[in-house]
């Protein structure tokens, strides 16, 4: 019955939606009243349909009272199944009820609201952490020990690297979201192979293994043997593999050669299964970079990617994990003051009107300061209201050119032609253009950054910022896990109390020897009153006057980044003469209580 009424619902609802469109084209100029009660309409009608189904189908009579509720069911589509799917109560799904009573009905967008906030009831778009867990892995990296890692390092990435150190070309270089765990297994990695082993733990989900290989076209036959003891070792570990790169085996070769069925059988006799069937080097028809698997029930997708960035085309593979699934980053949107209509001599004008005499009556200074934001923001708002602005694309580097633009387009042009028409001219033109884009990208480079250490040699500040934008720092990321006693925690909150904890108590943790472990209070007294002049009997902070707040104020940076409170220090360098009186109160009361305040 459940599934009539659903369908019957969805029916009304694509019904309604008809009439409502029909209605808006015959009527584009109906005011927001006459839109606002066809949505009454609407959810009026639904909802009456609903209660006579759910009536008849209990074999009750229809409600009689004024209140009702509609059910709301929240649910995502499935791409396998090609169907919308209910979320299962214990993902944070299941259904919730949104009452209203048949007086005040209420619109589609007020349902959403209720229904949103009823799901997510910490303002979150997604019961997911919203961090994607894309795991990037380079082979061919051709580094070396010139190359710090500093210099590769990714903000909220954690960096491996296996580096050839005989011999050109080679090399591993492996990038894992900051917030997952990851440990290198270097107990499961064997000399004779490049390869880099990862054991990776996601959010509610089993430990993991992740191998990434490169095998040289020139490697001996030996390879096979040591793969075969590799693989045989981490086998024992009993958890799900992944064994991945590239491999220059093609698998598309047939009649197979001898040294590709060894290598195959390898995989075969230890459970694993190969992902990637179609070519991963067009030019040649060959597929040289494989995927294996050793359980292929937690994966959910596979295959190569049209990227312009190689004659390989880059594999992946899709885990069925928990975690796996997060929002996609849409358009960044800013906050900002507007400044179009600010006029200086009315936004001081209005601060000077403020009742900032209701500032004397806290003795909180926390309490007064709020109270002082609030008035403060209030005129602001009314002079230089926020705006939002949305950026559709980040911004690009300042060496970047709109001729390096157009030759990147060429370049992924010439790039899809050579994947569809695979012959020897087309892969020409492109090995072209990428080497005309790798090319245009150095000269740009190195021209701006010539060009911009030349004009700011007077200027230290400034060539230190140039500096580390070349040679950028070793990325300083938050933890997104602890491993405390074993145990992995996750939440952020969590982790906070542990560190507090770990140096509240590190006194106890510390091996005092023969060092007391209370101090010398009289030794310490002497020691403090010996350094005192007579004269001094207390410690006190002199109160400050208004002429030191408005110079302090007059002296700030205006092209300094906004604090905590979202205040621009420009309009508080603007509102000097007019705020300082009202904030010498609050910071004296601040020195008086010997408190300092939480906003």
């Amino acid at each position: 019955m459940d599934a009539v009424i659903r369908h019957t619902v969805r029916e009304e609802i694509r019904r309604q939606g008809q009439n409502s469109n029909e209605h808006v084209e015959s009527a584009s100029t109906s005011s927001k009243a006459a839109s606002r009660e066809a949505n009454q309409r609407t959810a009026r009608e639904l909802s009456g349909l609903f209660d006579r189904i759910r009536g008849h189908s209990r074999e009750k009579k229809r409600k009689t009272d004024k209140e009702h509720q509609v059910q709301v069911r929240w649910i995502h589509y499935d791409e396998q199944a090609e169907s919308f799917v209910p979320v299962r109560q214990k993902n944070g799904g299941g259904n919730r009820f949104v009452a209203y009573t048949v007086s005040e009905p209420p619109t589609v967008e007020e349902l959403k609201q209720e229904a949103t906030a009823l799901f997510f009831p910490d303002g979150r778009t997604s019961h997911r952490h919203g961090k994607p867990n894309l795991i990037l892995g380079i082979s061919e990296s051709f580094l070396d020990d010139s190359w710090s890692s500093a210099a590769l390092a990714v903000d909220n990435y954690n960096l491996f690297r296996e580096d050839r150190h005989t011999g050109a070309g080679g090399g591993l270089l492996i990038y894992v979201p900051s917030h997952l765990h990851v440990k290198r297994r270097s107990d499961l990695e064997i000399e004779g192979v490049e390869t880099i082993w990862l054991e990776l733990q996601f959010p509610r989900s089993k430990s993991r293994l992740f191998c990434f290989v490169y095998r040289p076209p020139s490697t001996n036959v030996a390879f096979t043997g040591l793969l075969e003891e590799m693989l045989s070792h981490s086998d024992c570990k009993n958890l799900s593999t992944v064994v991945l790169g590239d491999f220059h085996f093609d698998l598309l070769e047939m009649p197979r050669p001898s040294t590709t069925k060894n290598y195959l059988n390898i995989f075969q006799t230890l459970g694993f299964e190969q992902l990637i069937t179609k070519a991963t080097r067009p030019i040649s028809n060959s597929l040289l970079d494989h995927i294996f698997v050793s359980q292929k029930n937690f994966f959910t997708d596979s295959g190569t990617l049209s990227l312009s960035l190689s004659d390989h085309l880059p594999i992946f593979v899709s885990l069925n994990s928990r975690s796996n699934i997060f929002k996609q980053p849409g358009h960044k949107t800013l906050h900002i003051r507007s400044r179009k209509s600010l006029s200086i001599d009315a936004f001081i004008d209005g601060l000077s009107c403020a009742p900032w005499s209701t500032l004397e009556v806290f003795n909180d200074p926390s309490e007064a300061i709020e109270q002082w934001y609030l008035l403060f923001n209030d005129v602001l708002d009314a002079h230089a209201p926020v705006k939002s602005c949305r950026i559709k694309r980040p911004r690009p580097p300042d060496w970047f050119s709109a001729e390096i633009g157009v030759a990147i387009k060429e370049r992924n042009r010439l790039h899809k032609l050579a994947l569809a028409h695979n012959n020897s001219s087309n892969w020409d033109a492109y090995r072209h253009a990428r080497n005309k884009v790798v090319h245009m990208i150095r000269s740009a480079k190195r021209l701006f950054y010539r060009n911009a250490i030349k004009s700011n040699l007077d200027n230290p500040k400034n060539i230190w910022r140039i500096i580390r934008n070349i040679s950028p720092a070793k990325c300083s990321n938050l933890p997104g896990h602890l491993s405390v006693n074993g145990n992995i925690v996750n939440d952020n909150t969590e982790i906070a109390n542990q560190f507090n904890d770990h140096f509240a108590n590190i006194t106890y943790s510390v091996d005092l020897g023969v060092a007391p472990l209370y101090p010398n209070w009289d030794y310490i007294s002497e020691f403090v009153a010996s350094r005192l002049p007579s004269s001094a009997s207390l410690f006190t902070i002199t109160p400050i006057s208004e002429q030191d707040v408005e110079s302090s104020l007059s002296r700030l940076k205006s092209k300094k980044a906004v604090g905590l409170d979202g205040v621009d220090g420009c309009f508080l360098q603007i509102a000097a003469p007019a705020i300082s009186n009202s904030l010498r109160t609050v910071f004296n009361l601040s020195i008086s209580s010997g408190v300092f305040s939480d906003a």
